[in-house]
């Protein structure tokens, strides 16, 4: 067994513990050790490091989602009502290349080949991730002019200058600033545990924290935050959705510029967030699936994408406002 590492678990009461694990233990191993040390089922909570979610129930070890010793992993309640895998790459470096940032080429600096092919110094990639934290990113694309490829947290880590307290502050803010632009996971307003729902259609949530060993439980509005016996909250939702939508910021999707980062659902108005990966989209909402472009919004026809493949440059779509 590999030598022990520790774990610092930001728990759902806010305050912070530490676990032992061996890397090659499997994740469901440090479910249970959560678990075991806040009393929560493990069917209440999930594990988030560096803005990706540790999967339940498989085989993945600590090692095979990158956790190293001190790494900062975040409780997240569901209430009712992935990871990138390391497949042993290793990172090219190179002379003569131009820095993507600098846009100089300095033959005595080397730079790394990014997965998009494009290059960048230790010094710019670490200036680039801290500026990009500090404005409240959870992901890192490459800014070369027209790539918008998602770089990988594990790339980052082996690339970038980074000390072991840098190494530790940045997967915290990157999952706290996931915790809190995600329009999944909120903050309790009452105890402040980052929570997720388990049911997405759901506006009414229950806060397990607040509730446990209560005779009345204490729910409030997903939308506006409010406790849910205070007001009215018809138009919470909508008004939580324009607001989300009109904010979220711009990225290039499939060689199209200035798409937006995140949508409704043209059919059920789910709220989703584009991560990575092409244009074509399909709901999330389990009562919906509904498939259509992130870019153009068209749906799909019986299968058939009206704008054309994966990879056809269509119109991008203004920001919604009309939500039902």
């Amino acid at each position: 067994m590999s030598d022990p590492i520790n774990i610092n678990l930001r728990r759902y009461d806010g305050k912070w513990s530490n676990i032992v694990m061996s890397k090659e233990e499997r994740v469901d191993i440090l479910y249970e050790k959560v678990r075991t040390k806040t009393g929560m089922e493990v069917s209440q909570f999930e594990l988030l490091f560096a803005s990706n979610a540790l999967a339940k129930g498989t085989s993945k070890t600590i090692k095979e989602c990158h956790i190293l010793n001190d790494s900062q992993v975040f409780m997240i309640m569901q209430l009712p009502g992935g990871s990138d895998v390391f497949k042993g790459k290793t990172i090219e470096w190179v002379y003569d290349a131009t820095d993507m940032i600098l846009c100089e080429k300095d033959r005595t600096v080397p730079k790394a080949k990014m997965p998009c092919g494009h290059f960048i110094t230790k010094e710019s990639l670490t200036m680039y991730c801290k500026s990009e934290l500090a404005s409240g990113k959870s992901t890192f694309v490459c800014p070369a002019n027209g790539c918008g490829e998602e770089f990988p947290y594990w790339m980052i880590r082996q690339t970038a200058c980074l000390s072991e307290e840098e190494r530790r502050d940045i997967e915290t803010r990157i999952t706290r600033n996931k915790c809190e632009t995600s329009p999944d996971i909120r903050e309790c307003p009452k105890c402040g545990s980052y929570s997720k729902r388990v049911d997405s259609s759901n506006q009414r949530a229950v806060c397990p924290v607040c509730s446990k060993g209560k005779s009345t439980l204490y729910e409030f509005c997903w939308d506006c935050m409010a406790e849910w016996n205070t007001k009215n909250h018809t138009n919470c939702r909508e008004e939580f959705a324009r607001k989300y939508l009109s904010s979220c910021g711009t990225k290039t999707i499939t060689k199209v510029d200035d798409c937006y980062k995140a949508r409704a659902c043209p059919k059920c108005y789910t709220l989703i967030d584009h991560t990575s990966g092409c244009k074509q989209m399909t709901c999330a909402n389990p009562s919906c699936k509904c498939s259509f472009c992130f870019v153009c919004l068209k749906q799909a026809v019986n299968g058939n994408w009206q704008c054309g493949n994966w990879n056809t440059v269509c119109e991008v779509a203004p920001i919604q406002t009309i939500l039902t």
